[in-house]
């Protein structure tokens, strides 16, 4: 996490099997994801809102499981808007948050399915 940048924190469940991600997002609308850890590992895909403006990113397609537990330290999830000419903008959530930050904590049984919701309502 970068020094005086604005985020907002969300504490996860370990080993997610999807990111389902629901911030107000316009509907039907093509973003860029990125997940970045401490050590600037940057995981990256694209994804489009679904009829309703939340996007859901499977874990099993582009990540590991095992990369999201409570000793991972924290991730920042950022979003870029995707213009018809395919130039990538940063996405504000909220016009307010430069990005998020996830952090993982082990529950005892995960749930079945465990998906990591993150809902932020501006």
């Amino acid at each position: 996490m970068q020094g005086c940048d604005n985020f907002k924190e969300f504490t996860l469940n370990s080993c997610p099997d999807n990111f389902i991600v629901n911030t107000a997002l316009p509907p039907i609308t093509l973003f860029a994801w990125e997940l970045k850890n401490k050590f600037t590992r940057k995981i990256q895909g694209e994804i489009v809102t679904d009829a309703d403006g939340i996007i859901t990113i499977p874990v099993a397609d582009s990540l590991s499981k095992d990369m999201f537990h409570d000793f991972s330290n924290a991730y920042e999830f950022r979003l870029y808007l995707i213009d018809e000419n395919e130039n990538r903008q940063p996405f504000k959530f909220c016009d307010q948050y430069d990005y998020l930050v996830f952090v993982f904590e082990d529950v005892e049984p995960l749930p079945d399915p465990n998906n990591a919701i993150i809902t932020l309502t501006c």
